[in-house]
């Protein structure tokens, strides 16, 4: 169990887990901040079609991105990512949920 901020800075420190990403919260400048990327393979049926897709998310520390949004961007090998959502896990980190497509205004 993760009991301390120290904790988990471990895992955010060391290229074993983490990577850094080019983080823009929305109004802001870029920052770049380490995370640890998830990018789940999927395969999906829906009216007799059958599918391949991914789920990018990653983990990354709250104090990195305290107030993320859906306007916020995340850029990864020069991909760029829209946030979907966010989801805090009360340890002192937050999954954030990517779409390559950006949002409709």
């Amino acid at each position: 169990m993760l009991n301390s901020q120290e904790d988990i800075d471990v895992f955010f420190q060391s290229e074993d887990f983490a990577e850094s990403v080019t983080y823009t919260h929305s109004g802001d400048a870029p920052v770049s901040v380490k995370c640890i990327w998830d990018e789940p393979f999927q395969l999906t049926s829906a009216q007799g079609i059958t599918y391949q897709n991914s789920d990018p998310n990653a983990l990354f520390r709250s104090v990195d991105v305290p107030t993320p949004t859906d306007q916020d961007t995340v850029v990864r090998n020069s991909v760029t990512y829209y946030v979907l959502r966010s989801e805090p896990d009360g340890t002192g980190c937050v999954r954030l949920f990517f779409s390559t497509t950006a949002p409709q205004q």
